[in-house]
């Protein structure tokens, strides 16, 4: 399994994240960064869980650990499956022939996670109808369900985008505000 791991703490980052339409990211210092590069193969997603739960269990924020690792998990499996049949990949202004990699970025503060996961699809993320027998189609909803804020954006200088979702100590969006949102 190839991974790399980077560590960082207090390093302003994000501007393309936004909070309630607010720019509250962009300027946001985030005590603890953490960015893991896998493999887009099945066995990414539970190491993928698994670093989540340590990260925010670390960083005081272990109450969120339930909920940021099925976020990870259904935005690490959907890159993972929009990686499938690529051959190349554009980072950091580079082209990389080959396979290309996930990657998991996890940001957070005393009361705040941001997870961010980049696959090199271009196919921006698209909520499906739900079947409540189906095997699909559940991920985004739960997402959505699960975090304070959710969405995808292009990023500058690479291919594919970034899906990204913040979740909060104290969640204060209504149940009324995430009917019809798309992450």
């Amino acid at each position: 399994r190839n991974s790399t791991m980077h560590l960082g703490v207090g390093n302003t980052t994000r501007a393309d994240v936004r909070v309630d339409g607010a720019d509250t990211m962009a300027t946001r210092t985030w005590a603890r960064q953490s960015h893991l590069e896998f493999e887009a193969v099945a066995s990414a997603v539970p190491c993928a869980r698994r670093h989540t739960r340590l990260v925010l269990g670390e960083g005081g924020l272990g109450d969120l650990a339930d909920a940021a690792e099925q976020v990870v998990s259904e935005l690490v499996t959907n890159a993972i499956t929009a990686s499938e049949q690529l051959i190349g990949s554009r980072f950091g202004g580079r082209w990389s022939p080959g396979a290309p990699p996930v990657r998991l970025w996890l940001l957070s503060d005393h009361s705040t996670a941001l997870v961010e996961v980049w696959d090199s699809s271009d196919l921006m993320p698209e909520p499906r109808d739900m079947d409540p027998e189906g095997e699909n189609g559940r991920g985004l909803w739960l997402v959505e369900t699960l975090s304070e804020d959710c969405g995808a954006f292009r990023p500058a200088h690479a291919s594919g985008k970034v899906t990204w979702a913040v979740l909060t100590k104290n969640r204060t969006r209504s149940e009324e505000r995430r009917v019809g949102k798309e992450c």
